[in-house]
């Protein structure tokens, strides 16, 4: 024993010793450096997949008992119900720009203008009333006349929304693509999560299968409070455009579904839409929709906090912060990143304190 502690001071084993752990270090860093960069091309895409899986299985498992334990047809009817729920809105979505098109296409045919003339109250606005209101009556005699006058402003927005319009693209192609692997990972995935604890446990020693069943908590607690609540108040509100027959209620309500998600709020398609109906509806209609669409606009402001915090020791307000946080810094996905990290730093510090405190 005295030997092996006379090798371990001599200033030439230390050497040695600290050499191997900087090479061992390095060759590890090195592995895991190179393992992101393949997988990061991809990385989105699985952590799509990967909240998926996680918010829809308890699904998976209710239909997995009904249909008898058959987990291959299960995974596969639930990933085509979830295409079909995502599909159908796009399918109305491209119907009825469709149907737009197509009506505009046989107006100017006609020689007639698709643009209606606008109210007379346009004129009484302040500062920009009397120019809109004029541009705006060029327009439905002269719409080419009025693009061209503003075809520099056009060309420059054109220059801005292209990107975000691919943008949005490639997002829609790897959520549908992330459906699709959604149902491999329902049976892949258990077998999966016993190394990942073992990780999760490895850096924070006691704590680390906690951790792990907090995300998971914190992805199924977004995806009702965020999708859910949105879902619902898209539905309500299509549902009232229906019943006052307001044009192209299937658009505005897809529209709606989208900006509830992406946490622009409903109130940026419905608002709109109750203004427009305070002025040119009757207003034994329009004061019923104008106030049920605004209703329909704050619904997720008590809603969704209580659905979100619902089954979390995180608070809500932490929830909503790493939510709005997660979207502006991530775009989508963010949905889902913002939260999980703001949850597991919560409890990374609630216990570092109560530890502290001890």
């Amino acid at each position: 024993m005295p030997e092996k502690n006379e090798e371990r001071t001599n200033p030439d084993v230390r050497a040695t010793l600290l050499m191997d752990v900087i090479v061992r270090a390095g060759i590890l860093f090195l592995i895991l450096y190179w393992s992101f960069q393949l997988i990061r091309p991809l990385l989105e895409l699985v952590l799509w997949t990967i909240f998926l899986t996680v918010a829809l299985y308890p699904f998976y498992n209710w239909i997995r008992i009904k249909l008898g334990n058959r987990p291959i047809v299960s995974a596969t009817t639930l990933s085509l119900a979830t295409l079909g729920v995502v599909l159908g809105p796009v399918a109305v979505l491209v119907s009825s720009l469709l149907a737009t098109l197509s009506e505009v296409t046989d107006l100017a045919a006609l020689g007639e203008s698709f643009i209606p003339r606008p109210p007379e109250f346009i004129e009484d606005i302040p500062f920009i009333g009397s120019t809109l209101f004029r541009h705006w009556t060029i327009a439905t005699t002269n719409l080419e006349k009025v693009l061209v006058h503003y075809s520099e402003y056009l060309v420059k927005a054109g220059s801005y929304a292209a990107p975000i319009i691919l943008e949005a693209s490639v997002t829609a192609l790897l959520f549908l693509s992330s459906i699709i692997l959604m149902g491999y990972l329902f049976i892949a995935g258990p077998p999966l999560i016993d190394p990942i604890a073992k990780i999760a446990d490895r850096v924070a020693p006691g704590r680390g299968e906690a951790y792990i069943r907090d995300v998971g908590r914190t992805i199924v607690a977004v995806a009702q409070g965020v999708i859910g609540v949105s879902f619902v108040q898209a539905l309500v509100g299509g549902v009232l455009l229906l019943i006052f027959d307001v044009p192209a209620a299937g658009l505005f309500t897809v529209l709606a579904l989208i900006f509830g998600i992406v946490q622009i709020g409903v109130g940026g398609v419905f608002t709109p839409i109750a203004i427009w109906a305070l002025f040119t509806m009757p207003w034994q209609y329009s004061v019923p929709l104008a106030t049920g669409l605004i209703l329909v606009t704050f619904i997720d402001t008590f809603l969704r906090p209580v659905v979100m915090a619902r089954g979390l020791a995180t608070p809500a307000i932490v929830m909503l912060f790493g939510l709005v946080g997660g979207v502006a810094l991530h775009g989508p996905i963010g949905l889902f990143v913002g939260p999980i990290v703001l949850a597991v730093t919560y409890e990374l510090v609630k216990r570092w304190s109560e530890e502290s405190r001890a």
